[in-house]
């Protein structure tokens, strides 16, 4: 008997949460270095191939982290947010977008202790970010003219895109140091209240 899609999905997620928390106890525990895969996948019932399947590395299960994917309907939320300042969208495009590497392990500061325990992790999470700004600044630079540019309030060249994207990736680096659960939990009140200390500071240096 075929399983059904939701069923899957449901299983496919479980399995994934259980490898992450097993790792990251184990990492507490003992650290990365002594984080065995093997004996990860054992204990929740899975082959060390599977392990794999669900993450690329022994870091990554540890994390909770995954690829980031800009996905459709994040770029149409978007474009079709034109109420919001120009930085709070690019900063709210980001968050979905790292989400998606995120997003089946929302207990941001349980991950943030992880890091701070053991920074040799921070590499991962560093690179996972990047490869979310990467795709970002793809979409919205490469792209920008058919886009974006022009529109009311938003960038008129490519060079402001860039400056937009990379001001955005900022905001939400310090957000997410600054209070990573209420980064989780609502995302446009932690991005608004980052975004007006960031412009404060800013505007104080010049």
């Amino acid at each position: 008997m075929q399983e059904e899609p939701g069923l899957r999905a449901a299983r496919l997620k479980q399995t994934w949460l259980d490898i992450h928390y097993a790792a990251a106890e184990d990492c507490l525990k003992s650290g990365p270095e002594n984080v065995n895969t093997a004996k990860i996948a054992e204990s929740v019932g899975v082959s060390s191939r599977t392990f794999f399947n669900y993450f690329a590395t022994k870091e990554d299960a540890i994390l909770g982290i995954g690829r980031p994917e800009l996905r459709p309907k994040h770029l149409e939320a978007f474009l079709k947010a034109t109420r919001q300042p120009p930085l709070l969208r690019v900063c709210l495009l980001t968050v979905s977008v790292v989400a998606t590497a995120l997003g089946k392990s929302s207990d941001q500061r349980y991950r943030l202790d992880l890091v701070k325990k053991y920074p040799e992790l921070n590499t991962r999470m560093t690179d996972t970010v990047l490869k979310a700004r990467d795709l970002v600044l793809d979409e919205l630079v490469l792209d920008a003219e058919e886009l974006w540019l022009g529109a009311q309030g938003m960038p008129t060249d490519r060079d402001e895109a860039q400056v937009l994207v990379m001001v955005a990736f900022s905001v939400l680096a310090f957000s997410w140091r600054r209070d990573p659960q209420l980064l989780a939990e609502n995302p446009e009140k932690a991005l608004k209240d980052s975004i007006q200390i960031v412009v404060s500071t800013v505007d104080k240096s010049l």
